[in-house]
């Protein structure tokens, strides 16, 4: 056993509080108040913290309910569909029956308990019972061991791992940013002509010359409203014609380190080489048909449309225009037992074009953004890496404080 490290009980280092779901009949039960956390919540939440729900419940409901307030700083544990999801609430919280949250006694960090917890879950799984779905019952969860350090190893250890985290989440705050930028710049002028409407109202368009000047004055009349002059209403494929994927399976392919696209998404499979190189924006073929989505590294393009520099210099205004209309998308779907969009299909969506010099010109404002925003997906990534290396080192006592530090220092965090 480490020095100073003791094998504790969780009931010896936490309360175990589990939570409750109030009448949905009775509304005042429900509304503004106090946030009423459900894993679903959770899932695929990606921040440590958390301070709100999709719901909130009131005193009333808390009063008529098995549902308990929860402190700031609690560390919330989903114990059942699915065991495992983790969150520290910055703020008193409530949470449904499928957690069995940890409220710490004095001598234990929460941070620490996050991280004892996360590098734990198959060993909480173990001790899982139940034949519809896998739940630990509070009581099982109180007599579950570990051994843990004393107080400043917890915070020592904590504080190695939280550096990577929130380098991790400033990160990822920083691409909400920026992804932002580029939609409301894509917004502004080819959704809204706020240029245009400016410059026709005799006002201050904001912008540089050059950009100004690709912008009229005037509207015209079209089957979509009123459009700026020099704009006409055409297809989408005149502006670039989608390729299609080259459908791969699970015998045919070769493991590798590319994802494999199908549906739009990450099929969860991968191969040892890309056929679209990045940036690239797939559409679904089949399944979820229509979604649109983009990708900062190379992929193999599947079941899928998809658009890259191969296609066209105007990805990113592509990704911009597509993710404007997904409604419009979806709509073009076809086929009776499961639905269909192929490149020709998106070829004939109706567009409103702009001349292609304002789009060379969005594209050149925001390529350095989505540039940025890729260096912080593999930032992220390597950053995702090394905390998982270090986590069950850590938690374990078999790397020191000061070696880990080190490694987190030749990444330049």
């Amino acid at each position: 056993m480490k020095l100073n490290w003791e094998l504790k009980k969780v009931k010896d280092f936490a309360e175990v509080v589990g939570g409750g779901t109030p009448s949905t009949e009775k509304s005042d039960y429900w509304g503004e108040g106090i946030s009423w956390i459900s894993p679903r919540d959770l899932s695929n939440y990606p921040s440590k913290y958390i301070k709100k729900g999709n719901r909130s419940i009131t005193r009333l409901g808390i009063e008529n309910s098995s549902a308990k307030l929860l402190p700031s700083n609690s560390l919330l544990f989903s114990s059942r569909a699915p065991i495992g999801y983790l969150a520290i609430n910055t703020v008193p919280v409530t949470t449904n029956q499928g957690f069995k949250s940890l409220i710490p006694k004095k001598g234990f960090y929460t941070e620490y308990l996050y991280y004892l917890f996360k590098n734990n879950i198959k060993y909480l799984e173990s001790y899982s019972a139940g034949t519809t779905f896998k739940e630990i019952s509070g009581s099982v969860i109180k007599e579950i061991e570990f051994l843990i350090p004393g107080y400043n190893e917890q915070i020592k250890i904590s504080n190695v791992l939280s550096i990577l985290d929130e380098k991790i989440e400033l990160n990822r705050n920083m691409n909400k940013t920026l992804q932002e930028l580029a939609k409301m710049l894509f917004k502004s002028w080819f959704v809204d002509f706020d240029p245009v409407k400016s410059k026709k109202a005799g006002e201050s368009v904001g912008l540089s010359k050059d950009i100004s000047d690709l912008f009229k004055d005037s509207f015209k009349d079209s089957i979509f409203g009123k459009i700026p002059q020099s704009w006409k209403i055409s297809k989408f494929g005149e502006l670039l014609i989608p390729k299609r994927g080259k459908i791969i399976t699970k015998k045919t392919i070769i493991p590798g380190e590319i994802p494999v696209v199908a549906g739009g998404i990450n099929a969860a499979y991968y191969h040892s080489k890309s056929n679209a190189t990045s940036p690239v924006v797939t559409i679904s073929a089949s399944g979820n048909a229509g979604y649109v989505n983009l990708f900062y590294n190379d992929i193999w393009a599947s079941d899928c449309s998809y658009i890259n520099k191969n296609v066209t210099d105007f990805v990113y205004f592509s990704h911009s225009f597509l993710k404007v209309n997904q409604n419009k998308i979806f709509h073009l779907r076809h086929g009776a037992v499961q639905q269909h969009i192929n490149p020709k299909d998106l070829m004939g969506l109706d567009i409103v074009l702009p001349p292609i010099s304002l789009i060379s010109k969005y594209e050149q404002i925001v390529t350095p953004l989505h540039n940025k925003i890729s260096n912080n997906l593999n930032e992220i990534n390597t950053l995702s890496n090394l905390r998982d290396l270090l986590l069950p080192k850590l938690i374990s006592g078999e790397l020191k404080i000061t070696d880990s530090q080190k490694l987190i220092d030749e990444v330049g965090v």
